[in-house]
Formats: structure tokens, sequence, C-alpha cells
């Protein structure tokens, strides 16, 4: 899985300023904040948040559909900042921050529709609670916490059980309930592994202090 690392240096800081393209020239004007993939992390987001409201009011398939799209662009952003040079911190630290909002607002929105345990939901939060705080402090102090693998397969095992269990209301019976069954493990393995990542990124916090 190639995770798109970015370091302290943005990709196009490495070009002179005449040799810039369109994105990257705007990227500097706009000191990293305006790049193709922080645009497409931003429009993921809001296709999670719509998703999830589409799924409050019982919109199941519209639901399903627009939280595949939505966690589709966490995956198409880094492939897009890569291909236009303008990956950075700053873009990194965007996608990780608003993939954490996205993380919340679904099971947030999973546990008041009744929709997954709590228990199971609120252990979800917990883990991405701990993560934020290796990632947050080592901002503040000039150390940057590349993503271990472990976390985005972590992430994707997460998110396939969301749409597990969305999915699980899409079909009666027997479909029905192995989708929720399905849904239940994919979460429960992207706890153990974002959890071990949360460890992972506490060991590199403390090595780089």
């Amino acid at each position: 899985m190639k995770l798109h690392r970015a370091d302290n240096k943005p990709d196009w800081e490495r070009v002179s300023a005449k040799k810039r393209t369109y994105w990257q020239r705007l990227a500097a004007q706009t000191k990293g904040l305006v790049t193709p993939g922080n645009i497409i992390t931003a429009t993921g987001l809001l296709l999670v948040l719509i998703g999830c409201v589409l799924v409050a009011q019982e919109h199941y398939l519209g639901g399903f559909v627009t939280l595949l799209i939505g966690r589709f662009a966490d995956y198409a952003d880094g492939l897009v900042a890569e291909h236009t040079q303008t990956k950075s911190a700053l873009g990194a630290l965007l996608d990780a921050a608003i993939d954490k909002l996205a993380t919340f607002a679904i099971f947030i929105t999973l546990i008041v529709s009744h929709i997954v345990p709590a228990w199971l939901a609120l252990l979800t939060i917990l883990v991405h609670v701990v993560i934020l705080y290796p990632s947050s402090i080592g901002v503040k102090r000039g150390i940057t916490i590349q993503p271990a693998i472990t976390g985005k397969i972590g992430m994707a095992l997460t998110w396939g059980g969301v749409l597990g269990y969305v999915a699980g209301f899409l079909f009666d019976g027997i479909p029905g309930a192995l989708c929720r069954l399905l849904g239940f493990v994919l979460v429960l393995l992207g706890f153990a592994l974002t959890t071990h990542a949360a460890t992972t990124y506490f060991r590199k916090y403390l090595q780089a202090k």
C-alpha cells in the first residue's frame, strides 16, 4: 500500500518558480492550502456528512453510495497529490484531521441510529481520539509522525465495516444479517489494527522528543 508520505518540504519548493505547474504555483501562493488533493479531501468530507444525514433519515441506498464515494476520495486525494507533485506536510495533516472528523461523524450517526453496538462505536471513536494526541502535539513541537501502514489498513477495514452495516439494511433476511455480521467483524479488526497504529505513533513521538 502506497502511503503518499510528505516530508517537511513541500513538493513545489523542490522546483524553481519558473518551472512550477499551475497547481504548484497556486499551492505556493496559498501556502499549501489550495491544492488538488486538499480539494478532493474536503469534497470527501462533505460527501461523508451528506451520507450521514441520509443514513440517519433511513435512506440507506443513497447513504451507502454517498459514503462509498466519499471514502474513495480519501484514497484519491493522495494519488492526485502525487500526480500533481503538490504533496506537503499541511496536506497530510489536513487529510488526517478530516479523516478523523469523517470517522467521528459516521460513528456518532450509527450510534444515534442504533445501527452498530454503542460499545463498539465508542471504542472506535476512542482510539481515534487517542491517536490525535501524538499527532497534534508532534506538529506543535515540529515532530513529523508519518502514517503507519497498520493505521491505513485499520481505517480501510473500519470503513468497510461501516459500509457493511449500512448494506445490511438494503437486504432482508439472511443476506442483510450476513452484511451486518461482516460489518461487525471488519470494524472489530479495524479497531485492533488502529490500536496497534496508535502505539506506533506514541513510540515514534517519544523517540523523536
